[in-house]
């Protein structure tokens, strides 16, 4: 009767949930819920630095450009003018040659300067979601199909990547 009590021993720990798409690795509960996310982080880049808001945004930025070089090397091999008869690396070329790749990159500098300020804003805690910048108008970003669409664009980005 003088023993002193004995605690309970404490509970198991849950048992850890493997990653869907890489089943030996424990899924990385920052990666649910996104936008055609499948769990796969075998690197951990998720664990790092950079805000995973971050990440998507690069990844949805990266894929709108791809989706349109895609769409810019196969347009030119299957439209052509009468009288136009030039590759799609020789149109680069003689935009080289004639100074139209900086009016280029200019404009995408400006660009960038101004989804910088709306990342930033993002990254400060503000509304906004990853890959939307306000200009929507044919409304795919609203109604129903609006998670469907943020999938196929995700889905169709990683493809011409």
């Amino acid at each position: 009767s003088d023993a002193a009590p004995v605690a309970p021993p404490p509970p198991p720990p849950p048992p850890l949930k493997m990653s869907a798409s890489v089943p030996f690795l424990v899924e990385n509960a920052k990666l649910a819920g996104l936008p055609a996310g499948v769990g796969f982080d075998p690197l951990g880049l998720s664990n790092g630095p950079l805000p995973i808001e971050w990440m998507q945004e690069a990844e949805i930025k990266h894929g709108r450009v791809c989706m349109l070089a895609v769409v810019g090397m196969l347009v030119p091999q299957v439209v052509t003018l009468p009288g136009r008869d030039f590759s799609v690396v020789a149109a680069h070329d003689a935009g080289v040659a004639s100074g139209a790749m900086f009016q280029i990159l200019f404009w995408v500098g400006l660009l960038e300067a101004f989804s910088l300020i709306g990342t930033l804003q993002m990254l400060q805690g503000g509304a906004r979601q990853p890959g939307y910048f306000g200009f929507d108008p044919l409304g795919f970003s609203k109604g129903k199909d609006a998670a469907r669409m943020k999938v196929a664009e995700v889905k169709n980005g990683r493809l011409a990547m």
